[in-house]
């Protein structure tokens, strides 16, 4: 998977991060490796507060970027930036959350969770199978 605009690209190597990640205390997904990024790194004109990557057998499945204290015209701006970026997408209830889930390629989504409530979003993306499994604290 090859996306510009995504800060890591779905598929690769654990190895190209290693001296970059610090290991999370909890694992989001049964069974895979999760790490936060120690360095900012930008998705689209925004900077994360936390960037956590997701292995399995060191081949990256998931990454989840959780931004606070945000405007709500700013989710609004990350939102029709989406829209221009991977076209429509759809609207999916997932535990608590509601979800707009764009897709990038065949086997790669993109959700987008906005928690305006608290002025904060969060961007996940990877393979599908991963991120239906990801247990969001």
């Amino acid at each position: 998977m090859n996306d510009i605009y995504l800060p890591f690209q779905i598929g690769e190597q654990y190895e190209n991060w290693e001296f970059d990640l610090d290991v999370a205390e909890k694992e989001r997904v049964p069974g895979y490796d999760s790490y936060y990024f120690i360095w900012s790194k930008p998705f689209l004109h925004i900077i994360p507060n936390t960037i956590e990557m997701i292995f399995c057998v060191d081949i990256l499945q998931a990454v989840i970027m959780e931004v606070r204290d945000i405007s709500l015209h700013e989710i609004s701006e990350v939102e029709s930036m989406l829209i221009k970026l991977y076209g429509s997408y759809r609207t999916q209830k997932i535990v608590s959350h509601t979800v707009d889930i764009y897709t990038i390629d065949t086997c790669v989504v993109l959700w987008l969770i906005s928690i305006t409530a608290e002025r904060r979003f969060i961007i996940a993306y990877g393979a599908t199978v991963t991120l239906n499994q990801i247990i969001f604290r």
